[in-house]
C-alpha cells in the first residue's frame, strides 16, 4: 500500500519554514570496553538475578539463615551493593545480619558450631557492613571467632583429626572460601599478622598434608574420599569436582584482596591460582560452562552454573590484577560469561543450571537455582563489571519487564513510564528519550505511550550533562485474555473440581493424582495463543511438571512443549510463553506429578494472546485501527470523513487522524533552503508504522522528481534511499534545476511488512 504527496516549487523560494529537528548525541564511556563487555548491559543482568532473588527467597523462612548457602548469596549481594552503590542491596544485607544478630552457629551442634566454616562466611558480609559503618557489635562476634580459631579452642569437628588443633579444620576444600576470607579480614581489622600466620597454616595442611591439592592436573579434591585409589569417574579420570574447585579458585581471589602488597605468602596463593587458571581453560566446554566433574565432561553433560561462575569471577579478578593473560583469558571469560547469561539466567531474573548442596560431582536442571549459586553469579558479574572500569555513570532503569492484558474491547494499552528510578552515580540526568528500535516515542521522564497489542522492546536513552548518552530496554508484552466457555478433566479429587480453576479464586483447585492426568479448556471461538498463566497448590514449596497440548477440533492434538516445570517459589499465576499457534479451540494441560508426590493440583489458568487479530473484514483496514478510531470494524475505505483529500486507507498509510484535518498538515513535504548551506532540501515529519493496526509493519518514505507533470514522468531522487518512518524530522538535500524549468518533488509513503 502506498499513498503520494506532491510539493511544487519554482526555482527560488524565498522564505523557508524551520522545522523541529531532534539530535541525540550517542557517546562511549571512557576508556577501552572489551569483546563485548557492555557495562549496561552487565548491570541488567546483575540486577535481573539478583531482584529476582530477592522477591522470591525469604531468608526469614530458613532454620538456619546465616549458614554457608544463604551466606554466599549475600557475599554476592554485598559485593552488587559496594559496585553499584545500591542501597537496597545494602539494606537487604543489612537487614539480614540484624535478623541473625551479627553471629552464626550453634555452640552444641557439631555440624554447624561456630567454628565450622561453614559457619564463618557469614561474618564476611558483616564485616563489609562494619566497613561501611563501623560499630564493634557488628564484628565482636567474628573476633571472637577468631580468637577462638588461632587458641586452638577445642570443638567436636565432624572431619578434624585433633579436636586441639584447628589448622585441620579444613579437611574438605569448600572450607576455603567459606573461612579464608573471613581470616584475613580479621587480620587487617586487628592489624595482627598472627591470623595471616594461622590462614597459611590452615592452608599448608589443607593442600600438603591432607594432599588435597593434585599438581599434576593443577586441581584439588574435594576431600580424601575423592583420591584416585578410592574413585574415579566413568572415563577412567579422577575426579575434580567444578563447584569445589571454584571454591577455592574464588576463595584465593578473595583473600588475596586482603592481603598486604608486599606479604610473603602472596606468592604462594598467586602460584596456586595461577596455576589453576592454566588447568582449567582446556576443561571449559563450547557453550562457555565447565561440567560438574571437571575431567568427565560426558558424566553429567549438562551446564552447571556455580562451578562455572566462580571461574568466571576468578578469571575476571586475575586479568583485572595482571596475572592471567589477556590473550589466553578473555576469549575464556567472553564465553563463560554468555553462557551464564545466554543459558543460566532466565528471562525473569532466574539463575538455573545450579547443582544442589552436595559433596561430588551431579547434574542440575535448567531451571534448578539454589542461593549460593546465585550468589556465585552476582560475584562473576561485579567481577567483570570491575574489570572494564565499573559501572556506568547512570543506570537508565525503564522499568521491569511486564506482561499486562488490555481491557476487553481495547486495541491498546496505556502506560506510563518512569525515568525517574535510573541510580545516577556521576553527573546530573539532562533530558530523556523513549524509543522502539529506531522510533522515537516520546521526550520526558514521566511520558504516557500508547502500546497496542504485542510484544515491544521499549529503550530509555538518557542524555547527561556532560554530553554523554546512556540507553537501557524493558521488554513489554500487551495481551489479550481468550475466554473460556467450558472445561473438563480426566478425573478429579472432590471437591477440587476442573471448574475452581476458572473462579478467582486462589484457595480452590483442580487435583487429580497420577501421571498423565489432564484438564481441558474450550476457548470461545478459534485463535491465536501464545502464552498459558497457572497458579499451582503449595506453588511457593514444590515445582508442578506438566506437558501442554492445543487442538483445533478436540480430537487431532499439537504439543506446545513437554515436561515443564513451574518456579516453586510463588502461588501466584506463572505465565508461560511459547510461539503463536493460530485457530485454537482446544488447550489440554496434562499433569506429570510434582517434585513432592503425585498429585497435579492447579489453582487458576488463563489463555492470553499477543498477536492481534488484523482484517476479518479484509477491507484493507486493520481492525485494530478501526477500532482504535471508529469504534467498530467494517469502514469504507475509500471515504474522506474528515474532508481532508485523504480516504480511510489513505489516513491509515499515512498513520494521520481520519477524523481531523491537522493544520499544518502533519505528513506534508515542504521545499526549502536551509539555512546553514544555503542549498535547496526537503523537509518532512517521518511518522512511524507504530500503535493500533500496525503490528510488524513498517512505514517507508520515498522522494521522487520531474520536470513535466504532464507525462508524469517521476524518478526516484538520486542519492536518495527511501527511509523507515521513526517519528523524527527529515532534511534532505536537493538538486537545484535549471534556470529555465520547473521541478517537481513528490512523497511516496508505502507500508510494508518488510523491505
Amino acid at each position: 500500500m502506498s499513498l503520494h504527496l506532491l510539493a511544487p516549487m519554482k526555482q527560488r523560494i524565498a522564505k523557508i519554514n524551520r522545522v523541529l529537528l531532534y539530535l541525540f548525541a550517542c557517546g562511549s564511556l571512557s576508556g577501552s570496553v572489551l569483546f563485548d563487555f557492555d557495562p549496561i548491559e552487565i548491570e541488567r543482568k546483575i540486577r535481573s538475578a539478583n531482584d529476582y532473588f530477592i522477591e522470591y527467597f525469604d531468608y526469614r523462612e530458613l532454620t538456619y539463615p546465616w549458614w554457608w548457602d544463604r551466606a554466599t548469596y549475600f557475599t554476592g549481594n554485598t559485593e552488587a551493593a559496594k559496585l553499584l552503590a545500591e542501597e537496597r542491596y545494602w539494606n537487604h544485607s543489612l537487614e539480614w545480619s540484624i535478623h541473625n544478630n551479627w553471629s552464626s552457629g550453634i555452640w552444641n551442634n557439631r555440624w554447624r558450631h561456630p567454628l565450622h566454616a561453614d559457619a564463618l562466611l557469614a561474618h564476611q558480609t558483616y564485616i563489609d557492613l562494619y566497613r561501611r559503618n563501623p560499630s564493634p557489635h557488628k564484628v565482636a562476634a567474628a573476633i571472637e571467632r577468631m580468637n577462638d580459631l588461632i587458641n586452638n579452642v577445642p570443638w567436636d569437628d565432624p572431619g578434624g583429626t585433633d579436636p586441639n588443633n584447628s589448622v585441620d579444620d579444613w579437611w574438605w576444600i569448600d572450607a576455603y572460601f567459606m573461612a579464608a576470607p573471613m581470616i584475613a579480614q580479621v587480620a587487617n581489622l586487628q592489624e595482627s599478622e598472627i591470623y595471616r600466620n594461622h590462614l597459611r597454616r590452615m592452608y599448608d595442611y589443607m593442600k600438603i598434608t591432607r594432599n588435597l591439592f593434585c599438581e599434576t592436573h593443577g586441581l584439588w579434591f574435594r576431600d580424601e574420599s575423592q583420591f584416585p585409589e578410592l574413585r574415579l569417574s566413568p572415563n577412567g579420570e579422577p575426579v575434580f569436582w567444578s563447584r569445589g574447585n571454584g571454591w577455592v579458585f574464588a576463595g584465593h581471589a578473595r583473600v588475596l584482596d586482603e592481603m598486604p602488597a608486599d606479604h610473603p605468602d602472596r606468592e604462594e596463593y598467586i602460584g596456586n591460582f595461577i596455576k589453576m587458571a592454566h588447568a582449567l581453560v582446556p576443561l571449559q566446554q563450547a557453550d562457555g560452562f565447565w561440567r560438574s566433574n571437571l575431567l568427565d565432561p560426558s558424566h553429567f553433560p549438562g551446564p552447571e552454573t556455580s562451578g562455572t561462575a566462580f571461574f568466571t569471577a576468578g578469571i575476571a579478578w586475575g586479568i583485572r590484577h595482571g596475572f592471567l593473560s589477556q590473550d589466553l583469558f578473555y576469549p575464556v571469560l567472553e564465553a563463560a560469561w554468555l553462557g551464564l547469561t545466554r543459558d543460566a539466567l532466565k528471562p525473569g531474573g532466574r539463575v538455573g543450571f545450579v547443582q544442589n548442596v552436595g559433596l561430588d560431582p551431579q547434574p542440575a536442571g535448567a531451571d534448578e537455582t539454589h542461593d549460593f549459586g546465585v550468589g556465585a553469579f552476582l560475584l562473576a558479574g561485579t567481577e567483570i563489571l570491575k574489570l572494564i572500569g565499573g559501572p556506568a555513570p547512570v543506570y537508565p532503569f525503564a522499568g521491569p519487564d511486564r506482561f499486562v492484558v488490555k481491557e476487553p474491547g481495547s486495541t491498546q494499552f496505556f502506560l506510563r513510564l518512569n525515568a525517574w528510578q535510573s541510580p545516577v552515580r556521576v553527573g546530573r540526568i539532562e533530558g530523556a528519550s523513549w524509543w522502539t528500535g529506531n522510533v522515537f516515542l516520546g521526550e520526558g521522564m514521566t511520558p504516557q505511550l500508547i502500546l497496542p497489542q504485542g510484544r515491544h522492546s521499549i529503550t530509555l536513552q538518557l542524555r547527561m550533562d556532560d554530553g554523554m548518552a546512556y540507553e537501557n530496554s524493558m521488554n513489554v508484552t500487551v495481551a489479550e485474555k481468550r475466554n473460556v466457555v467450558s472445561v473438563s478433566a480426566s478425573s478429579a479429587q472432590i471437591p477440587n473440581i476442573p471448574e475452581n480453576t476458572l473462579d478467582g479464586d486462589l484457595d480452590s483447585r483442580w487435583s487429580a493424582f497420577g501421571d498423565g492426568e489432564w484438564i481441558q479448556f474450550e476457548l470461545e471461538t478459534p485463535a491465536s495463543v501464545d502464552t498459558v498463566a497457572m497458579a499451582f497448590y503449595l506453588g511457593d514449596t514444590r515445582q508442578a511438571e506438566f506437558s501442554l497440548d492445543v487442538s483445533r477440533d478436540g480430537e487431532r492434538w499439537d504439543s506446545v512443549f513437554e515436561n515443564h516445570s513451574s518456579s516453586g517459589y510463588t502461588i501466584d499465576p506463572e505465565f508461560f510463553h511459547f510461539e503463536p499457534m493460530d485457530d485454537v479451540r482446544f488447550v489440554r494441560i496434562i499433569g506429570h506429578g510434582n517434585t513432592e508426590s503425585d498429585w497435579n493440583s492447579i489453582t487458576q489458568v488463563g489463555f492470553f494472546s499477543s498477536i492481534p487479530v488484523l482484517d476479518r473484514d479484509g477491507n484493507g483496514l486493520p481492525d485494530a485501527w478501526e477500532m482504535y478510531w471508529f469504534g467498530q470494524t467494517g469502514q469504507d475505505p475509500l471515504e474522506d470523513v474528515n474532508q481532508s483529500g485523504r480516504s480511510n486507507l489513505a489516513e491509515y498509510i499515512a498513520g494521520t487522524n481520519p477524523f481531523t484535518a491537522e493544520e499544518p498538515d502533519p505528513v506534508a513535504l515542504h521545499i526549502g533552503i536551509c539555512p546553514d548551506t544555503g542549498e535547496l532540501e526537503a523537509r518532512f515529519f517521518a511518522i512511524a508504522a507504530f500503535g493500533p493496526g500496525y503490528h510488524d509493519q513498517t512505514r517507508y518514505y520515498e522522494i521522487q522528481s520531474t520536470d513535466n507533470l504532464y507525462d508524469q514522468d517521476w524518478q526516484p531522487l538520486h542519492g536518495f534511499q527511501k527511509i523507515e518512518g521513526n517519528n523524527l524530522s527529515q532534511r534532505i538535500p536537493l538538486p537545484i534545476p535549471d534556470s529555465d524549468k520547473n521541478l517537481f518533488f513528490r512523497k511516496i509513503i508505502t507500508l510494508s511488512h518488510g523491505e
